[in-house]
Parts: structure tokens; C-alpha cells; sequence
């Protein structure tokens, strides 16, 4: 025993340091790192089956939102300013055309806090989601756009 203990001091460590694993965003899904500030909303409506409604919300003075992204998969949801949410987030990669990717984020691994989206790392678009999305069984469609900041 005695002459197992110190390869039991290496080996367990690494052993210890195995289990530590980090979610990092590379590859594909770096293009989210960085700071988004929400620019508008397109809302439709198509509760009035014989008439469709759409229009576009914009940011304010009073109402401004973005997100940020970081290396280490941490996300956070800002509003004014203030703190909303924040989280580790799981990225899904869909696809990849013309150095745009499609992208599915699931924040602290909760299937109702799942992002579906596109970007080409200047603009970003979530499908009925933060800021503003839809009621269930609703009628109405939000698509939420956000900028890069510089």
C-alpha cells in the first residue's frame, strides 16, 4: 500500500480534474459571444382570420433590452440596464449557410427556457422568445432582433 500512494497522489487528481469539465463556446457556436442589444420586434397576428395584423415594436428610452454572451456559455438577459436572468447555457448548432448559423440555446439545461434562433454574428433573430413571445395557443408570432455591439 505504501508504494501505491504516491501514484494514488498523481492519479487521483487528474481523476478529480476529469469531472471539473467546462462548457465552452467554439466552433461554430462562437459567433454568440459578444454583447446583442435588442433593436425591434416584428409582431403578426393572425387571431382575426380575415385580417392579419402586423407591426413592429422598437426600444425606447424606456425600454431598451440585450443580452450577453461570454466565452464560458454564461448568458444574461438585461432590461434598462437591469439584471433579469441569467444562466449557463447548452448551445445546439442546426446548421450553417453563408456564414450564417441557425441555433438552439437551452439555458440551465430547461427545456421552457429554449432560444431558437439565426444569426450571422452582426444581427440575431429569436423566434418567439426574449423579449417578447407568445402566449400558449396563441395567434400571434414574435420575431425579436438584436445588433452586436462593437
Amino acid at each position: 500500500m505504501k508504494k501505491l500512494f504516491p501514484y494514488l497522489l498523481f492519479i487521483v487528481p487528474i481523476f478529480g480534474l476529469q469531472g471539473c469539465k467546462k462548457d465552452y463556446l467554439q466552433g461554430d457556436s462562437s459567433i454568440l459571444i459578444g454583447n446583442w442589444t435588442w433593436t425591434y420586434s416584428s409582431y403578426t397576428s393572425t387571431c382575426d382570420k380575415s385580417n392579419t395584423e402586423a407591426y413592429k415594436i422598437y426600444p425606447s428610452q424606456t425600454l431598451t433590452f440585450s443580452i450577453q454572451i461570454e466565452y464560458n456559455a454564461n448568458i444574461r438577459f438585461y432590461q434598462n440596464d437591469s439584471l433579469l436572468n441569467a444562466g449557463k447555457m447548452k448551445v445546439g448548432i442546426e446548421k450553417v449557410v453563408n456564414n450564417s448559423v441557425s441555433f438552439q440555446i437551452k439555458v440551465n439545461n430547461n427545456p421552457y427556457r429554449t432560444f431558437i434562433g439565426f444569426t450571422d454574428g452582426k444581427v440575431m433573430q429569436f423566434y418567439n422568445s426574449f423579449p417578447f413571445k407568445e402566449e400558449a395557443n396563441s395567434c400571434e408570432q414574435y420575431y425579436n432582433y438584436f445588433s452586436k455591439d462593437l
